[in-house]
């Protein structure tokens, strides 16, 4: 019974997940070989661009809410992405998680 109701949730869990998830023709990731090891090492952004149109992207803003006060993280990208192809830069290291 513990089991199944553990199963449960994580199915539950997945779903609703997935459900929050949204499609966009614009993707982006974010490395730094920082996170595993205690180095300085910088940020990576790889962007994609699904779109038939060029694209740039100038920032990507994190919230720590959903809400207008909510503190923001800023990162300033200046990236130019060509339809149909992929984009990278290298920044220097960001604390995303800073509090």
């Amino acid at each position: 019974m513990h089991k199944s109701l553990w199963l449960l949730f994580l199915f539950n869990y997945s779903l609703a997940a997935a459900e929050l998830q949204e499609e966009t023709e614009v993707k982006f990731a974010i490395f730094s070989s920082s996170w595993g090891e205690n180095t300085d090492d910088g940020l990576r952004v790889v962007a994609h661009n699904q779109t038939q149109e060029h694209i740039r992207l100038d920032t990507i803003l994190f919230l720590k809410q959903e809400t207008a006060e909510s503190e923001q993280v800023i990162v300033d990208l200046d990236l130019e992405v060509p339809s149909q192809a992929y984009a990278e830069i290298e920044l220097p290291y960001i604390d995303l998680l800073r509090s």
